[in-house]
């Protein structure tokens, strides 16, 4: 790969995933949350939290609204006019990634977890455990946008 830029942000997402990855394996023993651990929990336990949220915001958003236009940029769509969703379906359709449809549901999921639900902890614990779980599919489309970059001559 030849293109600055989107080294660069591969790099960026790369951190991001692998901060996840450590955030799921400390939580991993904690799950599912309840209202009630969420309530009790440690302040590292709260750090961990606070970390997985911000990746996972993080990670989304690269990939989003950087990865996947420098993408389609560099095999030469011009994507300055389109729809997001129309992003999406092209990089569906070159096989970037599995689901346009998938990936608004991600971005749905990080759109409910950015909310904070101070007054009510089974809202948040739902939320939480909702997310831990895309977290694996993000995880998934993120190693299959690198897989494809790196198999593509163009990129």
């Amino acid at each position: 790969m030849s293109d600055s830029i989107l080294q660069s942000l591969l790099t960026q997402a790369q951190k991001h995933a692998s901060v996840l990855i450590e955030d799921l394996s400390e939580l991993q023993p904690m799950r599912p949350f309840s209202a009630g651990n969420l309530v009790s929990a440690s302040s590292g336990t709260l750090r961990i939290l606070d970390q997985f949220n911000v990746r996972f915001t993080k990670l989304q958003d690269v990939l989003g609204s950087k990865v996947f236009p420098r993408i389609l940029n560099l095999l030469g769509e011009d994507v300055r006019s389109l729809a997001f969703i129309d992003v999406l379906s092209r990089l569906e359709a070159l096989g970037f990634i599995d689901s346009a449809d998938t990936w608004l549901s991600l971005r749905e999921q990080r759109n409910r977890l950015s909310h904070d639900y101070p007054d009510d902890p089974d809202i948040l614990a739902a939320e939480l455990n909702s997310a831990l779980e895309a977290t694996t599919v993000l995880l998934e489309y993120w190693l299959q946008v690198k897989d494809r970059i790196s198999n593509n001559q163009h990129l």
